[in-house]
């Protein structure tokens, strides 16, 4: 690392990010990885002088990865979907980020890949960025030997450029891979759970779109039928009086958290919806940062706790903004036990 760090000259990178299982924003190291190419390369032909012999055959492997032509094409690919993937991913890892929210990006998200892929001028715009990084380590970018016969996709054809065949064998596959890949995670049964987000004031349609909001409602209700003590009858009077008290206000609630806030026990079922909206999670995002917190604080030292100071402890971490200053702690600790030292002066 140092030897890169001595090769770098004109970047405000310095070092290359580490790849994260759990974290996915981390992933999007590739851009740092793409930008920080050339100094690499420099980094690996310095090491190719070294006197291990190891090390000269580690060199020589990587340098042979690093600056094939369809290596740099596949980098540029990556870094260019992973500028569009880094918005969201930054958002789906926020605290207290509902599903209605997200499944809102998601879909822009998904239709600003099915542009891309559908649209072959942005593919240009990434060829030549990629020709530009191969000129600066020395390589020159070109068309491998095609196979004449493709059994699971369309192929490039021998006769195509160098151009359509990298946009052919690497960036449409890649394109469609992230578009499957999101339309899995966000499919069929997140779309029926965002049908609450109807009952979210500033979401409320008060016009034709009516029956439409009602219809999700009622796809929500047989769903989670089995979690669920509400029948439609039940929640349409509350649905209808719901929509007559913001018809006409001018604040409307704008998220699942405001708007339960803004929810009465007039409204039982409708409460009972909207802390199903807001408690449905997005990712594993905030359940990783809750089993963090549990690994420190759950020690070989601690393993005999009980577990409501364990639940205790965690709660802290958790909420530190609401714990107790030290001057709290020991004048409730010096006013509830008896003590041969005085606290309280």
């Amino acid at each position: 690392m140092s030897l890169l760090k001595s090769c770098i000259t004109a970047s405000i990178k310095k070092t290359l990010l580490k790849l994260c299982e759990t974290r996915f924003v981390e992933r999007h190291g590739i851009m740092t990885f793409a930008s920080l190419l050339p100094f690499i390369v420099q980094a690996v032909d310095e090491m190719k002088t070294w006197t291990s012999c190891e090390t000269r055959k580690v060199a020589l492997r990587l340098e042979s990865y690093i600056t094939n032509a369809s290596f740099i094409v596949a980098l540029i690919v990556l870094d260019t979907v992973s500028g569009l993937l880094l918005p969201l991913t930054r958002i789906l890892q926020s605290v207290s980020y509902d599903i209605s929210q997200a499944m809102v990006q998601v879909s822009g998200l998904i239709d600003v890949l099915e542009n891309i892929r559908s649209e072959g001028s942005e593919f240009t715009v990434v060829f030549k960025k990629a020709s530009d990084l191969a000129e600066k380590v020395g390589v020159v970018i070109t068309k491998p030997q095609a196979a004449q016969r493709s059994v699971y996709r369309k192929n490039a054809g021998v006769g195509s450029s160098i151009e359509d065949y990298y946009r052919i064998n690497v960036f449409y596959p890649t394109v469609d891979a992230i578009i499957v890949d999101l339309k899995h995670r966000f499919g069929e049964r997140q779309q029926t759970a965002t049908g609450i987000s109807c009952l979210i004031p500033s979401l409320m349609d008060f016009g034709i779109k009516k029956q439409e909001q009602w219809k999700s409602l009622l796809a929500v209700i047989e769903t989670y039928h089995d979690c669920l003590d509400v029948t439609a009858a039940d929640l349409h009077g509350e649905f209808e009086l719901w929509r007559k008290q913001w018809q006409n206000s001018e604040e409307r609630p704008q998220s699942a958290l405001t708007s339960l806030d803004s929810c009465c026990e007039y409204y039982p079922n409708i409460k009972t919806f909207l802390q199903m909206l807001a408690t449905l999670p997005v990712t594993t995002a905030e359940a990783e940062r809750l089993f963090s917190r549990m690994e420190r604080t759950l020690t070989s030292i601690r393993a005999s706790m009980s577990e409501s100071r364990l639940q205790d402890l965690v709660l802290l971490q958790v909420n530190r903004r609401h714990a107790p200053s030290i001057d709290q702690v020991i004048d409730r600790f010096a006013a509830t036990t008896a003590c041969r030292l005085r606290f309280l002066l």
